[in-house]
């Protein structure tokens, strides 16, 4: 039996459930780090070989961070046995690997987000994608940024799923405050509080550069 070692080249961990063993959690390495890594044990569990008998045997560790990365290969992970260092051409294999990945995700987010500019469309793993290839486009945002709107009476930061303000205390709820259908506000069409012209702008710049880049492979 051997140990394994899982090596993550990207700056986010990454989590996997592993059965009867649990769920493993790689954490992204650190700046100035080329990856993490984290050191898989053999797992000894009981074996039911039916007729009421059991019997106890091992996994190997290697073998279980080997299955581990198969499910992970395109987030940044390879595995090693334990006491291999890694070669710097298995490093650069990994992290093409994920550039590759998160280019399509960019690519899927990109366009969903041209046809429907939903939020709610966007997930995660795009938004990180975007992220770790420095892409500041306003789908990347995360769904916390724009959970806070504008009160369209003070003007105060409120939680878009407030139904009073907390400030004027008016009612954001058509059925009970009428003055919100007579200026025409509903919560659905508020805007964020943010920058939007910055973010616009930023958006417009990196789709460019991604246009680009495309184009060039």
């Amino acid at each position: 039996m051997a140990k394994g070692i899982v090596y993550n080249v990207s700056p986010d961990k990454v989590s996997e459930r592993a059965g009867r063993f649990g769920t493993y959690v790689f954490p992204g390495k650190t700046e100035g780090e080329q990856y993490s890594k984290t050191v898989v044990e053999d797992q000894r569990f009981l074996h039911d070989m039916g007729n009421d008998q059991k019997e106890w045997r091992t996994q190997d560790g290697y073998e279980l961070a080997k299955d581990l990365v198969s499910r992970n290969k395109a987030r940044g992970l390879f595995a090693k046995e334990f006491r291999e260092e890694p070669t710097a051409a298995e490093v650069s294999a990994a992290v093409e690997v994920l550039s590759k990945e998160d280019t399509r995700l960019i690519s899927e987010a990109s366009s969903m987000w041209e046809h429907a500019h939903d939020h709610k469309l966007i997930n995660d793993e795009a938004r990180r994608a975007a992220r770790r290839k420095g892409y500041k486009v306003e789908w990347a945002l995360d769904d916390s940024y724009f959970s806070v709107i504008q009160c369209p009476f003070c003007k105060e930061s409120v939680k878009r799923n407030a139904s009073k303000c907390r400030f004027c205390n008016e009612f954001l709820v058509p059925e009970i405050n009428p003055n919100l259908e007579k200026i025409g506000w509903s919560r659905e069409k508020a805007a964020p509080v943010l920058d939007m012209a910055a973010v616009v702008a930023k958006t417009v710049e990196a789709e460019q550069a991604f246009a680009v880049a495309k184009v060039k492979r």
